[in-house]
């Protein structure tokens, strides 16, 4: 059953997943609040999901590796918050129970850049990783640590190499919204971003990815059917900081500042799940 919830929740059929998990709810089970975080933080309900977060991490009967998975979540919720000082704590706690937890020390690289400007420090770490883990993700913070140093050059060296590294098969879609962003950014191309778009409505059809081929559309000149997509598919839902800039930039550029300033506030309080690039722009959008 969480298997099905697991599913349900990844294809973007958020109804059934809530569905599945009120349907096995314990009050005393880790696997139950560990995956209502997960529903909670999607529908934007950001301090209710640390809440269940927490609640997994007293749970664990003593469950090393839940215990560890729980934490280390646990740091990226509070780090989408911007409450860098609890993500600290969580993530060395995290690597305490494993040494080898790269996940977390990523998350100190990237509070190290976004709170401490310690940008040396940063890209210390994201390179120790590197060398140790294969994962592409690395590549990705060192284009946004490049970006927000102002390094044109690395920026665009490191966009490529991780878009090179994901194409492979091997990764199928995994890495969609991190190409999104960079075919939207340095890798400047409307064309690729489409594609991806269309291919995630193909997957799953959310909010979410409805918002992201709204903004291709719109990026690609075929203005009418990025609104008509935004009016029947996005508008009223519930996004991420990323889909909320998306939008909010469409409807400014439609001459439609009220809601766009909605929708630009709304980003403002996700500005820690932004670029620096974005988070940068974002300053100036909320005074329009």
């Amino acid at each position: 059953t969480l298997l099905l919830f697991d599913s349900a929740f990844e294809l973007g059929k958020i109804t059934d997943a809530k569905r599945i998990l009120n349907g096995i709810k314990k009050n005393h089970e880790y696997a139950y609040y560990f995956r209502l975080a997960k529903l909670q933080h999607y529908d934007g309900a950001l301090d209710k999901a640390i809440e269940s977060m927490e609640k997994a991490c007293t749970l664990t009967l003593g469950n090393i590796y839940l215990q560890q998975k729980a934490l280390s979540n646990l740091g990226d919720l509070y780090l989408h918050a911007g409450n860098y000082e609890q993500a600290n704590e969580n993530y060395l706690k995290s690597i305490a129970l494993d040494h080898a937890d790269y996940h977390s020390l990523k998350g100190l690289g990237i509070i190290a850049q976004q709170h401490d400007k310690n940008y040396t420090l940063a890209k210390k770490i994201f390179t120790f990783i590197s060398q140790k883990n294969k994962s592409p993700d690395l590549f990705y913070n060192l284009t946004l640590l490049a970006q927000a140093t102002d390094n044109k050059v690395d920026e665009q060296k490191y966009a490529t190499q991780f878009a090179k590294m994901v194409s492979d098969k091997k990764y199928g879609n995994m890495y969609n919204k991190y190409l999104l962003e960079l075919y939207d950014g340095p890798l400047k191309n409307p064309q690729k971003m489409l594609e991806i778009a269309k291919n995630e409505i193909a997957n799953r059809s959310t909010p979410q990815t409805n918002s992201w081929y709204a903004w291709a559309l719109y990026q690609n000149n075929r203005k009418a059917e990025a609104l008509s997509v935004y009016k029947n598919k996005v508008e009223g839902k519930p996004l991420e900081g990323l889909e909320l800039y998306f939008m909010g930039s469409l409807l400014n550029a439609e001459g439609q500042s009220f809601n766009a300033k909605q929708y630009f506030a709304a980003a403002h309080k996700n500005r820690f799940e932004l670029t620096p690039q974005k988070r940068l722009a974002l300053e100036n959008l909320i005074n329009i």
